[in-house]
């Protein structure tokens, strides 16, 4: 992935209320949390990235994307945002529940959905308005906020 991508990704979390008021270390140990509660939810996508798109382009962005979600979702629950198993909690289900259909008309979910073309289907999501569908269908998927 190329780095202007990746600090384009980046944008949206640093002007989201939360995360953009915290200070660089604390930013880094929060995000670090993330992408390690990821890892636990995608685990053969991170041991083997180049068969996967969750570190690609189209991923790293979608899941930069929803991360203000995610980590409202997070601090909804009472979870602490230092700690991957926090984001494990609350992305394991959007993540995994994720449905579409692969080059060759196959339905695929799971750590399938995630798999790079031809076999998966995340790489269809790639142009700006796929990338918009898959953050909803994440979105959609993540778990509700309840009001205190």
């Amino acid at each position: 992935m190329p780095s202007a991508s990746l600090v384009t990704s980046l944008k949206p979390l640093l002007s989201s209320p939360y995360f953009g008021r915290l200070k660089a270390e604390p930013q880094i140990t929060v995000l670090d949390a993330y992408w390690h509660g990821i890892r636990e939810v995608l685990r053969p996508a991170f041991d083997n990235p180049e068969e996967y798109t969750v570190q690609k382009g189209v991923g790293v962005i979608v899941l930069h994307t929803i991360f203000p979600h995610v980590l409202e979702c997070v601090r909804n629950r009472g979870l602490s945002t230092t700690e991957p198993d926090a984001y494990r909690s609350v992305l394991a289900e959007a993540l995994t529940q994720l449905q579409g259909e692969n080059n060759t008309g196959e339905p695929v979910t799971g750590i399938e959905f995630w798999a790079s073309t031809p076999r998966g289907a995340a790489g269809s999501y790639s142009s700006s308005a796929g990338r918009r569908v898959l953050i909803a269908k994440i979105q959609q998927l993540l778990p509700s906020i309840e009001a205190e």
